[in-house]
């Protein structure tokens, strides 16, 4: 079933373009079941040797 991309925004650094999005629930709901609680896209440790990755956090 096609969802709002917005409903799976928490696990990336920043947020959609466009509230339009729309993903497979299906698909989204599997990868949040496989991936480390604090986890985000993309990865913090490849992020930061180029942005300072504070400024960018924006889960809860």
């Amino acid at each position: 079933m096609q969802v709002p991309g917005s409903l799976y925004s928490n696990l990336f650094l920043t947020r959609p373009s466009s509230d339009e999005i729309r993903v497979e629930s299906l698909i989204w709901n599997r990868i949040i079941e496989h991936v480390p609680d604090h986890y985000v896209i993309p990865d913090l440790q490849v992020v930061a040797p180029f942005v300072d990755t504070n400024s960018l956090i924006t889960r809860t």
